[in-house]
């Protein structure tokens, strides 16, 4: 039933529960494959994993930071959008935009409450220079 707003959004970011069940799917692998069927670049979030990412080169894996150790996941999907959204803004590709997502979900994450702990602009590009070889 959610075809219709699938076909006019140009990124959609489910964790793998939502993927799987909206693409009738077994793995959040399979579900990031059906979705290429609505998107050019899809990213599935797979929880403390990390994040599968399919875009013209194929697809790819960003794992999550381990520095980062989960103390309430309280708005850690919007952190992560904020991230993401930050890499769109400033044309990075999707594996770019993928780990600024994973950075600013990850650090929300270490705190207690949704606003507790987040990134700086500064911080963030300093935690991207630190971890891009994770997707080079």
């Amino acid at each position: 039933k959610y075809a219709d707003y699938l076909e006019i959004a140009d990124y959609y970011t489910p964790n793998q529960k939502e993927a799987k069940k909206i693409s009738n799917t077994s793995t959040p692998e399979e579900a990031a494959q059906a979705l290429t069927k609505y998107f050019d670049n899809v990213v599935v979030k797979v929880d403390k994993d990390g994040c599968i990412g399919i875009d013209e080169n194929g697809s790819f894996f960003v794992p999550s930071i381990d520095e980062f150790k989960n103390v309430d996941s309280t708005g850690a999907g919007d952190a992560f959008l904020s991230g993401f959204m930050y890499g769109l803004f400033y044309d990075k590709p999707l594996k770019d935009c993928v780990l600024l997502g994973n950075i600013t979900g990850g650090k929300a994450v270490t705190k207690v409450g949704a606003l507790s702990a987040y990134n700086t602009e500064q911080e963030l590009l300093n935690y991207f220079e630190k971890y891009k070889s994770f997707i080079e």
